[in-house]
């Protein structure tokens, strides 16, 4: 379902929220160490990583 605006595909206005994360060596290191999720969490914030929470949050600010 759509309308002129959206070019009748239903997407007008909406954004993909997603969350994806490179597996380098650090993060590797970690996995294997079986760091908890604040661990891991830590790691990939220290690289700039942003999770969806974060994302969302940025969109609607």
């Amino acid at each position: 379902a759509g309308c002129d605006e959206c070019f009748n595909t239903g997407c007008k206005g909406r954004v993909l929220i997603a969350e994806m994360v490179q597996l380098d060596g650090q993060l590797r290191k970690a996995i294997l160490a079986k760091a908890d999720m604040d661990e891991l969490e830590t790691v990939l914030r220290d690289k700039g990583h942003t999770n969806m929470l974060q994302d969302g949050q940025r969109l609607i600010d």
